[in-house]
């Protein structure tokens, strides 16, 4: 029996759902696949291609296709499965989480996982008023409120409050990344005024320890964040408490709620040996039945829309996947240009940096817009 390497992200979500998986597999002599875990962070900004040498699967995020194209080591899923059965989990995936794996002509990756930036807060904090940023920033100077700015969170907070007001940033290269002023002034200007009242140890940390902040009392309200269901479950053995989620405020009277697209997908490496086992484990995992019970039941994130609206789910979740599901639908789907990855990461110490000195919006959209002409040189064009 061939063995199998596979390589996810190091969180229950990420871990326990698919090593479960595999454990059955292995156990019914079917597949002889071992699941390695990489930092969040590793996750978010780890080349693709030196991962595709070691790895047989991967979990990855779309933003990582550029570079997956550019260096052609993933195997089109298209060429693996038929197009009724892509159809069938295209029709089954909540919001854009199969479309963002599609470019060049061609599917890369299947979603596993679903999220993308939602509000969360202690159950006595989600009490205030958090419709709108205009509520987020005139709450009482009692509450601890922050923002996700570590790593690439600071740019993914920005495009999504750009997105928020209609005016999402520019997915193609060529042109200017920032396309109405008014709308990135408008959005800087509200992580400017809660950035200000941030306390400072809470500017490092990445998404699942602002979610161990509120969940330990520490952090009052998170406005923009990428959702963790597993934190609206009771956690009391840990030391930490349920988080209450919900959908993120909306800018002004915006109809559109700004989130960027998050998640997970599975991908299947050139280095790969191709077998009906391999085949038939990845149509295992994206079926509804193991997406409504082995996922939630394992800590997992669902892509299936089932899930989503499991009444089962959602108990055991504390209604996260109720709660959210507009969030989520609205989502934009990032760049995935060949360097979007390292850039992204660029464009986020320069908004961090700014917000740090309080510069003015108008100095910071100026200084983005010449980055972005700079620095960035994509191979590739968005398809």
């Amino acid at each position: 029996m061939i063995a199998y390497r596979g390589l996810t992200w190091d969180h229950p979500r990420g871990t326990d759902a698919l090593r479960a998986a595999a454990e059955l597999a292995r156990h019914d002599g079917l597949l002889d696949l071992s699941w390695e875990a990489q930092p969040l962070e590793g996750f978010e900004s780890h080349p693709i291609e030196d991962l595709a040498a070691r790895y047989d699967l991967i979990v990855m995020d779309h933003p990582h296709l550029g570079d997956a194209i550019a260096h052609d080591c993933l195997v089109a899923l298209d060429t693996l499965f038929d197009a009724d059965e892509l159809q069938m989990w295209a029709d089954a995936a909540i919001g854009r989480t199969f479309t963002s794996y599609h470019m060049a002509g061609h599917q890369w990756a299947l979603p596993l996982d679903a999220a993308t930036q939602v509000r969360i807060s202690t159950p006595d904090a989600a009490e205030f008023p958090m419709e709108t940023w205009a509520d987020i920033e005139n709450l009482p100077d009692g509450l601890r409120v922050a923002l996700s700015l570590a790593g690439p969170h600071a740019a993914l907070s920005f495009f999504s409050l750009c997105a928020g007001q209609g005016e999402p940033v520019s997915t193609k290269p060529g042109n200017p990344l920032i396309t109405n002023n008014s709308s990135a002034r408008r959005a800087l200007e509200i992580m400017g005024v809660i950035a200000a009242r941030m306390e400072r140890r809470f500017w490092p940390m990445n998404p699942i320890a602002l979610h161990e902040a509120v969940a330990a009392r520490e952090l009052d309200i998170c406005p923009l964040v990428y959702g963790y269901a597993s934190y609206g479950r009771p956690m009391q053995a840990f030391g930490l408490q349920r988080v209450s989620f919900g959908d993120v405020p909306k800018v002004g009277n915006s109809v559109t709620l700004g989130t960027t697209l998050g998640g997970t997908g599975i991908c299947v490496t050139k280095r790969a040996t191709i077998t009906p086992q391999l085949l038939a484990h990845v149509r295992l995992l994206m079926s509804p039945t193991t997406q409504v019970s082995l996922f939630p039941e394992n800590s997992g994130q669902p892509y299936h829309v089932r899930a989503w609206s499991d009444p089962a789910v959602n108990r055991a979740y504390g209604g996260f996947f109720q709660a959210t599901r507009k969030s989520l639908a609205h989502a934009w789907v990032r760049p995935r240009w060949a360097g979007y990855t390292a850039y992204q990461l660029e464009l986020s110490a320069l908004i961090r940096s700014a917000l740090e000195r309080q510069d003015a919006p108008e100095v910071v959209i100026d200084r983005i817009n010449r980055h972005h002409a700079e620095r960035l040189r994509p191979a590739l064009s968005e398809v």
